[in-house]
């Protein structure tokens, strides 16, 4: 039981390690397939990246007290520039009429707008744009792996079961320590002489 609930956890925390979500390959591969020959193609570029990072501050917000309390309000979203005031406008609208679940959506809709711009202005070629879509999916993907987890945790009873065996197995253990040793070293009057007071 202890090394189902072992393997378990161990199995969880490598999952989740597995699948933070690293920004790094999704900004090479937006680097790599929408040319910025022009301040438009860095915007572009930039502006895909922040809804990127939008979304994943928005998913650890949902996890960690500590994003939660350096981002309390969708508001500070702005200040820390996330989000521009037009486009928190645009969210909070969305963000009214949705559940919290969707919101997720709503930076890699965007993203995905944007992505679309870039190959109606020939900035990106068909295979570039289906790559980054992917890659997008994925990232969203990983990051609802995290909140699944962080929505299911490992049921109390099983903890509580396993800390109540583990604890049980160390309590017998030292009893019968205890009484072979007093049975080898001391005569059977001494040990009911103790025993009874």
């Amino acid at each position: 039981m202890l090394g189902f609930f072992v393997s378990r956890v161990v199995d969880r925390w490598m999952t989740m390690s597995a699948n933070l979500g690293f920004v790094d390959l999704t900004a090479m591969h937006v680097c790599g397939y929408i040319s910025a020959i022009d301040e438009r193609g860095m915007m572009l570029r930039r502006t895909i990246l922040r809804y990127i990072l939008f979304l994943q501050a928005l998913a650890y917000r949902s996890m960690s007290e500590v994003i939660l309390s350096r981002f309390p309000t969708v508001d500070s979203f702005v200040a820390a520039g996330y989000l521009t005031p037009d486009e928190l406008k645009t969210f909070t609208e969305i963000e009214e009429n949705k559940s919290p679940v969707t919101q997720l959506w709503i930076p890699l809709n965007w993203a995905f707008n944007l992505v679309r711009t870039a190959r109606d202005e020939g900035r990106i070629t068909d295979h570039g744009v289906q790559d980054l879509c992917n890659r997008f999916v994925e990232f969203r993907g990983n990051l609802g792996t995290l909140l699944g987890y962080d929505w299911i945790p490992i049921p109390l009873l099983y903890t509580q079961v396993v800390c109540l065996t583990v604890r049980l197995y160390f309590m017998i253990a030292l009893w019968e320590d205890k009484t072979w040793t007093t049975l080898q070293t001391q005569p059977m009057s001494m040990i009911l002489k103790s025993t009874s007071r």
